[in-house]
Formats: C-alpha cells, sequence, structure tokens
C-alpha cells in the first residue's frame, strides 16, 4: 500500500463517507438516529467551540478583582503584623510571658478551621459563607484593637484567624470560568 493513499484521506476497504451509526438514506440525505440532514449535524451550534462568556463584565469585574485580591492581602498581612506589633503589645500591657501567642493564635485559628470551611464552601451558598468569615475576621480585629488586655488580644487573633481562612479559602476557590487569556490573574 503506498504513502499517497494514506495522506489523501483514503484508506482501502473503509469507506469515510459512510461512518459507523451515521447511514444516510439516499432519497434525503437524512440520518436515522436524529431526522437531521447530514449539513445540519455538522453546522448545528451545539457542535462549534464557542467562548463562555461571564455574566460579570466591566467595572463590576473589576470590582470583583479587586475584592478578592485585597482580601488575599489582607489575610496575608494580618498573619505577619504579629511581628511588628510585638514591642507595642508587651508595652502596653507588660506581659511578655504570652507574647508568643500573638502569632501563633492566628495561625491557630486558620488551621482548626480549615476543613471545616472549605466543607462549608462546598455545601452552602459561596457568598454567605464568605461574607460570614469577612464578618469574623472584622469582629476578631476590632475585638484585638479594643483588647483590654493580654487575653482579650489573644482571643481576638484567634478570632481574626478564623474567619481570615474563611475569606482566603473564598478568595482562592472563586468559581471562575476557564478562559486561556484570564488564567494569569490568580499568579498575580
Amino acid at each position: 500500500m503506498s504513502n499517497a493513499a494514506y495522506n489523501n484521506g483514503t484508506h482501502p476497504g473503509i469507506d469515510l463517507e459512510k461512518l459507523p451509526g451515521q447511514s444516510t438514506s439516499p432519497d434525503n440525505n437524512t440520518t436515522p438516529e436524529t431526522g437531521s440532514t447530514m449539513d445540519e449535524v455538522h453546522l448545528s451550534p451545539s457542535h462549534e467551540d464557542s467562548e463562555p462568556r461571564r455574566k460579570v463584565t466591566g467595572f463590576r469585574w473589576i470590582l470583583v478583582c479587586v475584592a478578592i485580591f485585597s482580601g488575599n492581602i489582607l489575610y496575608g498581612l494580618d498573619t505577619t503584623i504579629a511581628a511588628d506589633i510585638q514591642a507595642a503589645v508587651s508595652e502596653t500591657y507588660s506581659n511578655v510571658t504570652q507574647l508568643g501567642w500573638l502569632g501563633v493564635g492566628f495561625c491557630l485559628g486558620s488551621t482548626v478551621t480549615i476543613l471545616p470551611l472549605g466543607k462549608a464552601y462546598a455545601r452552602f451558598d459561596n457568598k454567605w459563607v464568605f461574607i460570614g468569615c469577612l464578618t469574623m475576621f472584622a469582629a476578631g480585629s476590632a475585638l484585638c484593637g479594643g483588647a483590654p488586655n493580654m487575653d482579650a488580644m489573644i482571643v481576638g487573633r484567634v478570632w481574626a484567624g478564623a474567619g481570615g481562612a474563611g475569606v482566603y479559602l473564598g478568595c482562592d476557590t472563586f468559581p471562575v470560568p476557564f478562559h486561556p487569556k484570564l488564567t494569569f490573574s490568580k499568579g498575580l
């Protein structure tokens, strides 16, 4: 057999015009399975590759992206802020023995709640879980800001860590339809 037979799309013994499951009746050129003509089968919109359209576009899309990115920045900032405030906190509360709990408290709250929050994001409406976690994060941060003693500061850090884990998880699992031109946005 020559290579020319393969190059022009023909193969001995196989009729490419009549594929299995798509036999056509010679009088009307329709397929028995669908009743549609062969031209309709190949030109129907379901067979075309179309790009998915986003529901949120323009300025609203920019606001969504800014909200997601700022959620990640706030979580990272609150994770590392304990190193900068340790001197002021130990001076204000005159308590050096519990100073290590300021950094560990946030990570402890995040670690304990990350699995239940992942399950909550899978089962419930993402918007309301995210809003609840954002409220917990803000309330924990407010408690830290108005803490009368070191124990209240530690409780606020743990509470903010629990809410911050939900904010971070919600920002990272935000459902965005795949688009090849937008795949870089998570890496920024």
